[in-house]
């Protein structure tokens, strides 16, 4: 470590530095979940006390893992950076992996206006039956007791035993789940040629939806529906 705090001015100007050998030494401590040869990391935090910038670099070499899944999407050389305004304002945070890429940004205090995007190389070696990159972003705004969400989810081209989706994009918002729920979804693709689409306007009801209203189409066929949709009925 090293740097300097001004008690008196209260600010502050610090860098930390550290650097962990194979996860091995610490034997059953480490879940098999994750390995590694080394972790390098390096904290730097400046700035008035009570809100200080800081920013954030771990990279790790030699990762492994006893999950395939997470193998295949961080690869042997995942990377952590961050750059960040204390308490509450993220500015740039990323993962980087070999077939993953995450960023996040955005207010994370009592009020939320966060954005969260996922990039996906290739859902083969994550998700076993299917193949193709996919993009999707999760955006929360309002009260953190209870905020809404966006999701939005787009590909070129997904497949899954043979059969091929392309263009696929799903948008999906629940406006405040937890006092007044209400959620919109609509999504979109081309199959075998012909344009798939779905447009869902509802209100959760306990564990039942009521559809205000529902239109989906295939081709130059059309559906559309309203009423309560039941599971356990």
């Amino acid at each position: 470590a090293s740097g300097r705090a001004d008690l008196a001015a209260e600010t502050l100007d610090i860098t930390l530095r550290a650097a962990i050998g194979e996860s091995t030494r610490l034997g059953p401590l480490l879940p098999p979940v994750a390995r590694w040869d080394a972790v390098t990391a390096e904290v730097h935090a400046d700035g008035a006390m009570r809100t200080p910038r800081v920013s954030a670099d771990i990279a790790v070499a030699g990762f492994g893992s006893e999950t395939p899944q997470l193998l295949a999407a961080l690869g042997p050389t995942p990377r952590l950076t961050l750059r960040a305004v204390a308490p509450d304002r993220i500015e740039a945070l990323t993962l980087t992996g070999a077939a993953l890429r995450v960023e996040a940004e955005g207010q994370v205090g009592e009020t939320l206006d966060a954005t969260l995007r996922a990039q996906v190389a290739d859902l083969a070696p994550l998700v076993p039956g299917l193949a193709g990159a996919l993009q999707a972003e999760l955006r929360a705004t309002g009260p953190r007791g209870d905020p809404s969400l966006a999701l939005t989810a787009r590909g070129e081209r997904v497949e899954r035993q043979g059969q091929v989706l392309e263009a696929p994009e799903v948008t999906l918002s629940v406006a405040t789940p937890l006092t007044a729920p209400r959620a919109e979804g609509r999504a979109s693709a081309v199959y075998a040629g012909l344009p798939v689409s779905l447009d869902l306007h509802g209100v959760p009801e306990g564990e039942r939806l009521r559809i205000e209203r529902l239109v989906a189409g295939f081709g130059p066929a059309r559906l559309q529906a309203q009423g309560l949709l039941d599971p356990n009925a």
